[in-house]
């Protein structure tokens, strides 16, 4: 997976994230709530192994390994049935030994003799009495039963009380900020996941990476729509400084740069539509009129041409079209005006090209989409250099492979791929679409 696709995708789940966040603390609140309320008592009790008189330090020092070393044993029988089931008979509780074994607990810590008792209860009080009884009884089994010598008498081990228990303050469970900390991590944790499986399943194409990396030759990104664009926005004409605009013109440079002598036929074709194909194809013939040029349009998406309503000015015959040859300006060519029949013809289709092409300095032929009309390669047999317009974040990969392959399969000139609808900020962006233009005029 590409981390880059995993942090774009985080970036547009923002909301997702901050909303299962959200949800999992108050969920975590709710529990806190509703959950009933336990107090932990604590004691702390001494253990030694008590030496004679004349006992030497050497005795002492092994006499104090010893207790470290048996304390840890004794933790193990705080909650055994011998010592819970002399608490049980001695508070009057209803449960068993073992029950009773889930609210109390022994810990000691390493190389100390001190045992910390803890037991919980419903309140305070309760709390306190468990754990006082639960001291004594153990004290009573260790000393009496397990430490008492064979012959009778006192035993070698004494425990003291170092510290009784009081009453608790305030209950150790439920505890609000944790819960709650714990409901977010949990709701960050499966909006994760969900942002993950999100990842796995977008395939689109966003940059100019994920262009390349399917062989395809970049020729340039074209930022999307400012805010209130209608959809017959033109840039060359309706805002010919914006970075939009700009982009378009640096595409028509690098092309006219890149052209071979002769004629000069750019098809502009898109894979299934609504890529900003016939919005880049006037735009483009607006630019190199601005430079100068007189430019065919050849709509030849018989169904769906846009043409029209884009340039705004109406279309012509092929014948009619050639008398207004010469002049620095658009002619909008109808591609079905001069064939034989009511559907575009391989035949007439290129004748028109050709004599097009003779006459004026561009043709720009918009094709209808590669994967839903076979119009379209008609279209783009006939022309000397074909523009693939992708739509950032609309189009996925196996749909522009497959595009391309039809392209390449039938023999059409693949100039390489234009990112289209780029957007202006963020990891997506093209740099280039940040350079503030000059200001300009269209003529």
């Amino acid at each position: 997976m590409d981390l880059t696709r995993f942090y774009r995708m985080l970036k547009k789940s923002w909301l997702v994230l901050a909303g299962l966040a959200l949800v999992g603390g108050a969920i975590g609140a709710v529990a806190a709530y509703a959950t009933p309320a336990s107090y932990t008592a604590t004691a702390r009790l001494f253990v030694s192994f008590e030496s004679p008189a004349t006992a030497t330090s050497g005795d002492l020092v092994q006499a104090n390994n010893f207790a470290i070393q048996k304390v840890f044993s004794y933790v193990e029988v705080v909650d055994s049935p011998a010592v819970l089931g002399r608490v049980v008979e001695d508070l009057g509780l209803a449960v068993t030994p073992a029950q009773l074994a889930m609210s109390v607990s022994a810990t000691v810590p390493i190389n100390s003799v001190v045992i910390e008792l803890s037991a919980s209860a419903a309140n305070p009080a309760d709390a306190t009495e468990l754990v006082t009884a639960t001291a004594d009884s153990f004290t009573d089994y260790v000393v009496n039963t397990l430490e008492s010598p064979a012959g009778g008498g006192p035993g070698p081990v004494k425990i003291v009380v170092l510290q009784p228990a009081v009453d608790p303050l305030a209950p150790s469970s439920p505890n609000l900020i944790t819960n709650v900390a714990v409901g977010i991590f949990v709701g960050l944790f499966v909006a994760l996941l969900i942002v993950l499986l999100l990842t796995l399943r977008d395939k689109r194409l966003h940059s100019r990476a994920d262009v390349e990396r399917l062989g395809l030759g970049y020729l340039g990104g074209v930022p999307e729509f400012g805010r209130g664009a209608d959809a017959d926005h033109l840039a060359l004409r309706d805002a010919p400084d914006s970075p939009e605009a700009e982009a378009v013109r640096r595409l028509r440079t690098r092309l006219a740069l890149t052209a071979d002598s002769g004629r000069t036929v750019i098809g502009v074709v898109s894979t299934i539509g609504g890529e900003g194909a016939s919005t880049l194809a006037a735009n483009l013939a607006a630019s190199f009129v601005e430079s100068g040029s007189c430019v065919a349009v050849l709509d030849a998406d018989v169904q769906y041409g846009r043409q029209r309503d884009l340039l705004g000015i109406p279309t012509r015959t092929r014948d009619e079209a050639l008398v207004d040859a010469g002049e620095s300006k658009i002619v909008l060519v109808d591609a079905l005006a001069d064939a034989r029949s009511g559907d575009l013809d391989q035949e007439d289709f290129a004748l028109s090209v050709s004599a097009l092409a003779q006459a004026f300095d561009v043709v720009i032929v918009d094709s209808p989409p590669v994967l839903r009309s076979v119009d379209s390669l008609i279209a783009v047999v006939a022309v000397d250099r074909c523009l693939l317009a992708v739509a950032s974040g609309r189009v996925d990969t196996a749909e522009v492979a497959s595009a391309v392959e039809t392209l390449r399969g039938i023999g059409a000139s693949l100039e390489g791929a234009v990112l289209t609808r780029v957007p202006r900020a963020g990891m997506d962006a093209d740099p280039a679409v940040a350079v503030t233009p000059h200001a300009r005029t269209l003529t």
